[in-house]
């Protein structure tokens, strides 16, 4: 299964894709930069460092299927980047399946993807994560959209972790309010004061899911305000 999302911004481009971790190492490994193979081949785990190798993998497919060159690297705060290239990314792996976004400058970009049946106490995680109008929202889109409760509180909390991806900054889940997802996944969010501060220097484009039987899609997008677009 690959899905797909694309949004032509005049001359640049945003994308989203998702891979199945379908590949051996081997396959991938003429993909991969140094840092990127011995980060992969140092996990213990056999599956998470699959899911990492197919993450740069299709990182490099979004950006050029050629680009061979090109290393993904990390900040101290755990962000991914491109060495040398203007360009946003944001990286989500669960299970067996991968989720990437690439966005160019000014322009940042967060995902995240989320197993939608997982098994999870409802009833400690919701006064933790969610606002009190978020919490009486469960019930109205499990009804919806014929989800249960327990979904719906995992597609809140995907779309606020690939909103503070895109952000940078550290996930204070109770600082934005999911307001509204509209049927074709539009999401309406408030901010705390804080989240207003900090997104002085952003504008926020968009927030949007889209879900399966199996897993939730989140993205969010931004603009860095009084930027000079610059494409690749």
């Amino acid at each position: 299964m690959v899905q797909v999302s694309k949004s032509l911004m005049k001359k640049c481009t945003f994308s989203c894709k998702s891979m199945e971790v379908n590949l051996r190492l081997d396959e991938i490994r003429p993909y991969l930069s140094t840092n990127e193979y011995k980060r992969v081949i140092s996990i213990k785990s056999k599956n998470l460092a699959l899911q990492k190798a197919h993450a740069y993998y299709l990182i490099k497919k979004l950006i050029d299927n050629d680009a061979k060159d090109i290393s993904v690297e990390y900040l101290q705060n755990g962000k991914p980047y491109i060495k040398n290239k203007d360009i946003d990314i944001s990286i989500s792996h669960k299970e067996d399946i991968v989720y990437v976004g690439i966005a160019q400058n000014p322009y940042r970009v967060g995902v995240d993807i989320e197993p939608l049946n997982q098994t999870i106490d409802i009833n400690i995680l919701k006064n933790h994560y969610l606002n009190t109008e978020e919490i009486n929202l469960l019930k109205i889109y499990s009804f919806k959209y014929n989800l249960s409760i327990e979904s719906v509180f995992i597609i809140f909390w995907s779309i606020k972790e690939s909103f503070f991806k895109c952000l940078g900054y550290d996930i204070k889940p109770k600082e934005i309010c999911i307001k509204d997802i509209s049927d074709d996944g539009k999401v309406i969010l408030s901010f705390s004061q804080r989240i207003n501060e900090l997104m002085k220097i952003l504008n926020l484009e968009f927030v949007e899911i889209d879900y399966n039987k199996k897993y939730v899609y989140a993205r969010t997008l931004m603009k860095k305000v009084n930027t000079k677009t610059s494409c690749l």
